[in-house]
């Protein structure tokens, strides 16, 4: 019979057992738990010991989403070019993109419904287009914004959303100027002794009592209109639809992917409801504006707004928005494809609940060992 091994050997026994187990090949995890990161050890999962090991995993599980970034990017992601001061690099982060957002839709929001609507019935006045023409115009809007939302949606998902967000922006500016092309190309709008002389090839009931009826087939008509005008108008509105498209359909995915799902409700919250605050201001401003006279550089006319022959300054809003949005485009280029920093504090969380949970999978297993048998 072997002899019972006496306490100093068990002792150099179970020390030995320790140290094979904890120097198991290859970073498998034998059911001990860590006594640095505080992470159960009894899963599969890669073996964390501090934070060194843990940012190389975050690390690692980060070159999933980032295929290629280049060394100035990653070292300064705010910037356009080579253009990257210290200084702006603070602004990279999910609260400064949305905040740009917010004012992205309250200035779109002024010019596209508020503004726009405002200010629709003195365009037709002004270079005597019918109802049914305008409303072409108005449905332009919607006609961009529907042929391009699924290639921009599927394109610019795929690519750098804050770029196509700025080009979309570019595109609305370039649209906002270019509805305002035609005050400057039509000649000038003049009132004289009670008649307006608005020098079209279209008239537009000139003579203010028509008693004889001998102007009649000079008024205006449902679908009449200077075309060379309605197809500017009618391509500025296109132009705004198009660029409209990825503010919204790449915005919010754009802030879905840096935020925690707990948190994205709130910051898309801000986005749509600074959206709601555009028509507001747009009213507000067409209904000033419209107080001065079209061609108020140029003629001094001595009746007031009310005047059925008054036709206010609409072109001014679309110059003041189309300016807005050239300056906001900026700021989006500016940013990265990916904001890494908010991209690591995702993946902390996310890999610190999953080593939880498997910590717990792995606690309720172990009280259960043994129950089972008879």
């Amino acid at each position: 019979m072997a002899a019972r091994p006496d306490l100093k050997e068990l002792e150099n026994l179970s020390i030995h057992i320790i140290s094979e187990n904890v120097e198991t090949p290859g970073g498998i995890s034998v059911g001990q738990q860590s006594s640095v990161s505080d992470f159960s050890v009894g899963s599969q999962s890669q073996f964390l010991k501090g934070k060194t090991e843990k940012d190389e995993y975050v690390k690692s599980r980060l070159q999933v989403d980032i295929e290629v970034v280049d060394e100035i990017e990653e070292d300064k992601p705010c910037g356009i070019g080579k253009c990257r001061p210290n200084g702006l690099q603070t602004c990279a982060n999910i609260k400064t993109f949305v905040t740009c957002m917010c004012l992205l839709m309250v200035t779109t929001g002024t010019m596209s419904t508020g503004y726009f609507n405002s200010v629709i019935t003195t365009i037709e006045k002004r270079f005597e287009i019918g109802s049914s023409i305008s409303g072409l115009i108005v449905a332009s809007y919607e006609f961009g914004s529907l042929v391009t939302v699924i290639f921009i949606s599927y394109l610019g998902g795929r690519r750098h959303i804050p770029k196509w967000i700025s080009y979309g922006i570019f595109l609305m500016s370039l649209g906002a100027f270019l509805f305002a092309l035609p005050h400057i190309i039509a000649k000038k709008y003049t009132v004289h002794r009670g008649i307006s002389h608005n020098e079209t090839e279209e008239n537009i009931c000139k003579v203010v009592d028509d008693l004889s009826g001998q102007y009649k087939e000079k008024c205006i008509g449902e679908t009449s209109g200077n075309w060379v005008y309605v197809l500017i108008l009618i391509s500025a509105q296109i132009l705004i639809g198009t660029g409209g498209t990825p503010v919204l359909t790449l915005g919010t995915t754009y802030v879905d992917n840096h935020v925690p799902k707990d948190k994205a409700p709130a910051y898309l919250a801000f986005i749509y409801a600074s959206g709601v605050l555009g028509p507001v201001l747009g009213y507000a401003l067409g209904a000033l504006l419209l107080q001065y006279y079209v061609d108020v550089f140029s003629y001094i006319v001595n009746i007031r707004p009310s005047d059925p022959q008054w036709i206010g300054a609409w072109w001014g809003g679309f110059i003041i928005c189309g300016i807005l949005l050239f300056l906001l485009a900026f700021p989006f280029l500016s940013f990265p494809r990916i904001l890494v920093e908010e991209k690591r504090k995702i993946l902390e969380v996310k890999t610190k609940e999953e080593l939880l949970n498997q910590d717990d999978r792995t606690s309720k297993h172990g009280e259960e060992y043994g129950k089972t048998i008879t």
